[in-house]
Order: C-alpha cells, then structure tokens, then sequence
C-alpha cells in the first residue's frame, strides 16, 4: 500500500552566502506491506520512503496545496504520475487537482493509494481516457 503525504516543514539553505532556514513544502510517497493478523489486527512494515518526484507543468517554484493554481496542478500531475505509472490525461490531473488537491488543509494532508483507486476508478471524466490503468 502507498501513501502520499504533505507537510510543511523547514529546510537548511544559503541566502547571500549565509546559511538560513526557509518555508519547505515535503511531499513523500511512502510503501508498506500489510499483513492482516487477523480481523482487529493489522501490521504494516514499511517498505520505502522517498520525495515525491516533481514533473514540472506550471510551478518551477514546487508544489502547493488548498486551492487551485500553479503548485496544485503540478502536485496533481506528480501524484498521478507515480500512481499510474505513465502521464496523466490533462482532463485526469485537472479533475484530481480539483477533487482533491485543492481540498486540503495548508498544515498538510495524506492520501492513500485505496482513495486514489476508489477516485480513479468512480469513473470520473475517465470515459474520456479509458486506456489508463
């Protein structure tokens, strides 16, 4: 299972030769395994944790969320990215951005691989782009 989640935090930089802390938006995909021991019990071993990977449509500057702009659409775009495997259908990434992405709160958000799928597969607008997953 997958999990996507974003944080705000902070990050060590250098301003004008001197080292500073800056405002980071971190957004992660992280993979577990999932042993169900039985039917109140659950494991999860984590697997890999790694930054999400920012392919760039709009916001050079990363991604954003809680509204619906530049950094919204481009963390849209990345989360389908991973998640399919292949790029997003723009009709696919735009509706997700809007569904989702713009939904969540500024302090930070998780969202599951079992929501995506659940979205994905409610058929939203994908009548338009039935060869993806």
């Amino acid at each position: 299972m997958k999990v996507y989640e974003g944080k705000r935090g902070t990050k060590k930089g250098i301003i004008l030769g001197r080292e500073v802390l800056r405002e980071a938006k971190i957004v992660t995909v992280t993979t577990y395994e999932i042993e169900e021991v039985d039917f109140k019990t659950t494991r999860a071993k984590l697997i890999e944790s790694k930054e999400l990977k920012h392919y760039v449509l709009h916001s050079p500057d990363g991604f954003e969320w809680g509204y619906a702009g530049s950094g919204p659409s481009d963390l849209a775009y990345s989360i389908l990215w991973e998640y399919l495997g292949c790029q997003p259908n723009q009709d696919a990434w735009i509706n997700f951005r809007d569904c989702w992405v713009r939904t969540w709160m500024r302090t930070g958000w998780r969202i599951t691989e079992k929501q995506i799928t659940e979205w994905y597969e409610s058929g939203v607008r994908l009548e338009e782009f039935p060869d993806q997953r």
